[in-house]
């Protein structure tokens, strides 16, 4: 039954919807740029785009992480379960359900 409700929509947003969170889980804590995603889903209406990742931001579904650097921001979308934390002396690593360090 679980399948069937993650494959059956009442509209073309629902469909687009579901198609992009499952897009965002299938690269698991390396998430996706926003570059990245307008391009996978370039089919979808750049409204409808954004209104998706709103709605989904909004609903705690997934987190979005903005770095600066010497040109443009690069914005990275990511499943809400996964976190990255920079901690002083160390490197991290995102893990699902808390953080794991790393050398």
């Amino acid at each position: 039954m679980w399948i069937a409700y993650e494959w059956l929509f009442d509209n073309e947003y629902e469909e687009s919807r579901a198609a992009l969170l499952r897009w965002v889980r299938a690269r698991g804590a390396a998430g996706a740029t926003k570059t990245q995603l307008a391009r996978a889903f370039r089919a979808v209406k750049m409204r409808d785009r954004q209104d998706i990742l709103e709605h989904l931001l909004e609903a705690g579904e997934i987190a979005i992480e903005t770095k600066r650097s010497g040109g443009r921001p690069r914005t990275t979308y990511r499943e809400s379960r996964w976190r990255r934390t920079r901690v002083r002396g160390g490197v991290m690593r995102a893990a699902a359900g808390g953080v794991r360090s790393i050398g």
